[in-house]
């Protein structure tokens, strides 16, 4: 919870300098301003990463007192701190839609994340490899959530790669 919560405080704490560059119509700040608060968030993503995956279990012996809770648990958190890079793209991105008005799109990441890609992915992965599969749901979802966001801001009407376009045909 630690990497998602720091990354939607991030995230959300952008969205209201992305909403300002795009009332004012400065595509070009909004746009890098996005773009370095993307890599900003894989970055701090990638350092839980390293942390969950050098120090996972030692966090879970925190919490845990049984010597085999605690091996399995530091394994459980190394798998899941695969995804914390991909939720600096997704949280920004979905920052992103909430600062330009566009409520649907980001209410379809929600959606896409928590209902149409997660549930099945459980399913799914349980069926193939029981427990680790259903912790390794999280880190595939969000990779594949990563990428559709991708594409969804490349498509954006106020994204880096459309300015460029307009600008290329003018």
């Amino acid at each position: 919870m630690a990497p998602i919560m720091l990354l939607v405080g991030f995230s959300q704490g952008v969205a209201p300098l992305i909403g300002y560059y795009y009332g004012a119509g400065k595509r070009e700040r909004m746009s890098q301003a996005m773009k370095t608060s993307t890599i900003y968030g894989i970055f701090l993503g990638a350092i839980f990463l390293v942390v969950f995956y050098l120090f996972g279990t030692s966090l879970a012996g925190v919490f845990l007192h049984d010597e085999s809770f605690i091996h399995q648990a530091g394994y459980f958190i190394r798998i899941l701190g695969l995804s914390a890079p991909m939720l600096g793209i997704i949280n920004m991105i979905t920052s992103y839609f909430q600062a330009l008005g566009a409520a649907v799109k980001s209410l379809l990441i929600t959606i896409m994340w928590n209902a149409i890609l997660f549930i099945p992915a459980v399913m799914v992965l349980n069926s193939l490899w029981q427990l680790n599969g259903v912790i390794a749901a999280q880190p595939v979802v969000e990779t594949v959530l990563a990428v559709i966001c991708i594409g969804m801001y490349a498509k954006a009407p106020c994204s880096g790669s459309q300015k460029r376009q307009i600008k290329a045909t003018a």
